[in-house]
Order: structure tokens, then sequence, then C-alpha cells
């Protein structure tokens, strides 16, 4: 295990203690002082030193001393320095908060900018980093605190932190170990399955909230179902049966006696005669229609065939109008191009010779005889008069070639236009004809008779009105007849709706009835359901029940005298975690005296020791009120009230053995 002891302690100006050393030389030590006087302040220093907080695990506490007023002094450095046996070595650890000042420029006294921390080890000044991961090798910061505070573990560790450091201490136990040690727990095995103990009572809580949410509907429904039954279940189904059977037959003969009145009748008869009438009034308007088209289909040929002849003739015409006008723009271009081919003409003829003469030669400078200067213009002057004349010859070739073409097109607009002309008087005469042999068949129409007029037509006529009557006279007297028994039709069909009607009913009210008997068998089922989900919460619970137990057994065996309670029963019988440290039956927090504290914090941190393979001074506050203090292997240091010293003072014993 590894050791660690405090050989020297010095502070300066730490927490308003100006100087203060002492030597402890790793022994046990007692140090005396009233309130205020710093012996809580001695404890602070170390968890500085290393952790940069003090013993209520605060990191922003006043470290800095203060006047009477409550100011900090300024311009004073605050040290803690430790002398530190560990495993047998010795190590002096330092560290100083002080004030920076700076000189800013342009001003005569430095300003103040803040705070800075200096860091030592062995005499050695180092960075921060690297003190605190030398810290690191000495003891984690939580385990440190556990093993030199007494109430820490009670007093400012968390509950659920405690819980699982005394899991790690004693060590977990598997649900197979709880179940192999109760025989009564055997069957969870096999109701567990893959599922944990937790899981499943979350499983069983579902099932048990969704069986009671069930088992409240099915009363609700089956009154609804009871209420909606008819009362009079004493009517037979089959006697209903035979009864709309019955009313069904006497409906059908009554309706046969209806076919039998309208047939009857010498309706029927008369509306064959009608038929026939219709028929040869139908004939007779065909005979007519055929000697009308007959009078008129001539005319309408002649007609039709006039008609043909001015439309073909129009479109000629506009077709003749669009070459035209096509031929017309053609030569109104050619027109054109004709006067920009004389402006190109008279341009050219303007042109005259003109000649920059050469006298030089262009190799050597030397001037150039006359006759070869005379020869040269005259040469030019000939290639320019060839040149010219060949353009006036080709422009008047153009406009001779684009002339004849434009006479060409004047002459086929004419010819166009004259036969234009000649298809408008032929259009002339067609117009005529269309307006004659219109006129003729206008005429021809308003002489013919209409069919109406026709004296056998309307003899026809009237004969047809005359059986019309008889017939709507003959259905009057069946209709009368018949209408009484369609009366005693609907009479029956009311009855036959009633019966149905009651069929319906004793049939929803057997449907009820069986939905009823179902639901009271769901309601058993679910009821059985209930009642296996409640032994197995029974059976959870006794596992929960014998793994306290274990647990705590196992826990406790642990230490001396310190005692743990890891669940609590709750008034509905589940068990809900905690951690509660106990001495003798009594709680920590509700109970317990400042001494037994103090004695069950040191068995605790013994035990804890032993955890962690390392021991360290424990500061024991307030051990005025311990009598018979816990033993320890760890070296301790008490610090205790004593109103007769307003100064600290110190009082060694001997050195403890500490034995791995």
């Amino acid at each position: 295990m590894k050791k660690m002891k405090i050989l020297k302690l010095n502070l300066l100006n730490f927490k308003g203690i100006k100087n203060f050393s002492v030597d402890f030389n790793g022994g046990d030590v007692k140090i005396f002082g009233d309130n205020a006087t710093g012996k809580t302040t001695l404890f602070d220093s170390v968890l500085w030193l290393l952790f940069d907080k003090d013993s209520n695990n605060k990191k922003d506490f006043e470290i800095k001393t203060l006047t009477g007023e409550g100011k900090h002094l300024s311009g004073l450095d605050h040290e803690v320095e430790a002398v530190l046996e560990i495993d047998g070595k010795v190590t002096t650890l330092k560290k100083t908060y002080s004030e920076k000042w700076v000189k800013t420029r342009g001003k005569a006294a430095k300003e103040f900018s803040g705070h800075q921390t200096e860091y030592g080890i062995d005499g050695v000044p180092v960075k921060k980093g690297e003190y605190n991961k030398f810290i690191e090798t000495i003891a984690n910061e939580e385990a440190f605190k556990l093993l030199t505070n007494p109430s820490y573990f009670n007093e400012q560790l968390h509950w659920e932190k405690r819980r699982q450091t005394l899991l790690d201490i004693a060590g977990d136990i598997t649900d197979a170990e709880v179940i192999n040690s109760n025989q009564a727990l055997q069957k969870l095995s096999r109701i567990l399955d893959t599922r944990s103990i937790e899981d499943h009572r979350k499983v069983i809580a579902s099932s048990k909230k969704k069986i009671n949410e069930d088992l409240e509907k099915i009363p609700v429904r089956i009154d609804e179902l009871n209420r909606g039954m008819n009362d009079n279940q004493e009517d037979n189904e089959a006697d209903l049966i035979d009864e709309l059977n019955f009313i069904t037959h006497e409906i059908d003969l009554k309706q046969e006696k209806i076919n039998s009145i309208m047939s009857g009748s010498d309706a029927a008869s008369k509306e064959k005669d009608l038929m026939v009438a219709e028929g040869e009034l139908q004939k007779i308007r065909n005979q007519h229609d055929k000697y009308t088209s007959d009078q008129t289909v001539q005319v309408q040929k002649v007609y039709f065939e006039a008609q043909r002849s001015r439309d073909s003739i129009q479109y000629s015409i506009q077709s003749k109008e669009r070459d035209i006008t096509q031929k017309q723009n053609q030569v109104e271009r050619m027109d054109k191009e004709l006067t920009d081919l004389r402006g190109r003409w008279h341009e050219v003829e303007a042109l005259t010779f003109e000649h920059k003469e050469q006298c030089q030669c262009p190799t050597c400078g030397q001037a150039l005889p006359e006759e070869e200067v005379q020869a040269a213009r005259d040469k030019a002057k000939e290639n320019f008069n060839l040149e010219k004349a060949t353009k006036l010859e080709d422009i008047t070739a153009q406009g001779k070639e684009m002339k004849k073409e434009m006479e060409i097109l004047v002459s086929e607009i004419e010819q166009i236009k004259q036969s234009k002309e000649q298809l408008e008087r032929d259009l002339d005469i067609e117009l005529s004809h269309v307006e004659k042999y219109g006129k003729e068949l206008n005429d021809i129409k308003a002489g013919l008779i209409k069919v109406e007029d026709v004296p056998a037509y309307q003899d026809k006529q009237k004969e047809i009105e005359s059986i019309k009557a008889a017939i709507q006279e003959s259905k009057s007297k069946a209709i009368e007849q018949a209408s009484a028994v369609r009366e005693e039709i609907s009479k029956l069909r009311k009855q036959s709706a009633d019966v149905s009607s009651s069929m319906a009913e004793l049939k929803r009210s057997q449907q009820d009835n069986n939905r009823v008997e179902e639901l009271k068998a769901e309601e058993r089922e679910l009821s059985k359901k209930y009642e296996e989900l409640e032994e197995e919460l029974f059976l959870t619970e006794e596992f929960i029940r014998t793994k306290v137990n274990l647990l705590e057994s196992n826990i406790n065996s642990c230490f001396e005298f310190a005692r743990f309670k890891l669940f609590e029963e709750q008034i509905n019988g589940g068990l809900r975690e905690t951690c509660l440290t106990t001495l003798n039956g009594v709680p920590y927090g509700s109970g317990l005296n400042n001494a037994a504290k103090i004695n069950v914090g040191i068995d605790i941190i013994n035990t804890l020791s032993k955890h962690y393979g390392f021991s360290a001074p424990i500061f024991v506050d307030n051990r005025e009120s311990v009598v018979k203090l816990a033993e320890s292997k760890s070296q301790l240091i008490s610090l205790i009230v004593s109103s007769v010293d307003k100064e600290l003072r110190i009082v060694r014993e001997k050195e403890v053995e500490f034995i791995g």
C-alpha cells in the first residue's frame, strides 16, 4: 500500500495566518486552538496545495489576508509549502499565489493587473500542467478527499457515488447468484429469460396498467350491450320466419291480382288499335315527304351545281390576284436594281486617269531616263482605259438582262389580268345562276301543301285522339280497382317490415349476448393474467430484498462498525435505491452525535485505504468531542477547539508505525 505522511507544513499569509510552521515528523499530531485561530485552515492549505480547493470542496474560497475592515492586504505573497513522505521518499511541494503589478508606458507607478500562481517541486519551479501531473501520481483528487476527511464520504459525496463506491469495494452480485441463494426465486430464471430484473419490472408495470385499463372498460361495454338488447327475448326466430314467408306470399297473390285487373280491361286491345293507327299516320307522312322530294330534286341539283361553280371561280380569281401581287413586287424590285445600275455606270464613266510617277530607281536611287518614265505612264493609262471599258460593258449587260426579265414579267402580269377579267365575267354568270335557281326552288317549296293540311292525315289524327281517350277511360277504371289492392299490399309490406325489424333485433340481441359472454371470458382471462403478474412482481421484489440482504451483508462485512442501507422500502411495498450510513441502527444524518460521526468516518477511511491501496493523513476536525478515537493506520491530525489557546498549539504524539 502506498503511504503518505506530512513531515512539515509552512504557511505564509494564507487565509489570515501570517507565518506558521509545524513539524509533524510523519506522526500523529494534536493541534489546539480557539475558534477562528486557523485549525481548519491547515487542512484547507493542504487541499489547496494539492487540488486548488478547500475542505468544503470549494475552488473560489478566500486565500488572501484581509484587514479588519474586510479589505485585501495588497502586495503580499500567499504561500503554502509541505514536506511529504511518500513510500519513504521525501518530496517538497510549494505553491505561491501573488499579485501581478506592471508598469505601463507613460506612467510612473505600477498598476495591478491580476494574480498569478507559481509552483515548485523539490525547490524546482514548474509549470501548472507539470505540477498537476505530479500530484496525480500521488493520489486521485476524489480518493484523497475521501481518505483525509472523515465527514467527506457522508456529507459531501452524492449518495449515488457513495453507493457505487461501496459496490466497488464489496463487488456486485449477479442475478444468477441471487436466484441460486433463494429456492423461492427459482421460477424467475424462466420468467426473466434474457431480461434484467429492472426491465422485467417495467414490463410488469406496463402490462398491469394495460390490463387494468382493459378491465375497467369491460363492465362499461357489457352494460352498454345489455341496455341495447331486446327485452322481448321470448320471440322465436322460426315463428318470425314463418310469419314473414306468409306475408310475402300474400303480397305476391295481390300483385298477381293487380296484373289481372290491368290486363283484363279492353285497354289492351285499344292499345293495339292505337299502334295500327299511328303506323298508318306515319305512312301518310312518308308518302307526302316523297312527293315533295320528287318535285324539288331536279331544281336542287342545278342549284347546287351553280354554287359549286361559283365557289371554284372565286378561288381561281383569288389565286390570280396573289400571282399578280407577287410578280408586281418582283418588277418593283428589279426596277430599283436598274436604277442602281445606272448610277454605277455614271460613276465609272466619270472616272479619269491619274498617274503617280516614279522617277528614281527603287534599287539604287538614281534618276530614271525620261523615256522609261513616259513608257510607264502610257502603260498605266492603257490599263486604266481597258479596265474602265470592261466595267461599263458589264454594267450595260446586266442592265439589258434585267430589263428583258422585267418585260417578261410585265407581259405575264398582263396575261394573268386578262385571265382574271375573264374569270370575273364567268363569276357574274354563275352568280346569276345561283340567284335564279334558288328563287325557283323557294317558289316550288312555297307552292307545296304541308302534310298537316292533307285531309287523310287530319282524319287519321282524329282517329288516334279518339282511341287515346278510350284507352284513358278504360285505364282509369282499372287503376281505381288496382288502387284498392295496392293499399292492401302496402299494409302487408308494413307488417313485413315490422317482422323483419323484429328478426334483425333478435339477431342483434343474440350477437350482443354472445359478445357479453366473450367479454366475461376475456375479463376472467385478464384477471388471471393480472394475478400471474402480481405473483411475478412479488418474485422480483423478493429477488431485490434477497439481493439487498446479500449486498448489505457483503458490504457491511468490509467495515468494523459502520453499516450501510442500500435500499429503503416504500409505502407500496416496493424498494427504492439509496445509501444511508448507520451505526448501531442509528442513521448518520439523524441521530448520531459528532463523536460517532467522526469514528464512523475513520472506519470508512480505513476500508477505503485498503480498497485504493493508499493511505494519507486524516484531518479530524472537532476532535475535542471524541473521547475514544477509532484506530487507524493513517497519520492522524486532530484539530481540537481550546478556548485557552488563542494561538495554535502543537502537541506531537508518538509516531504511528504504518503497516501495509
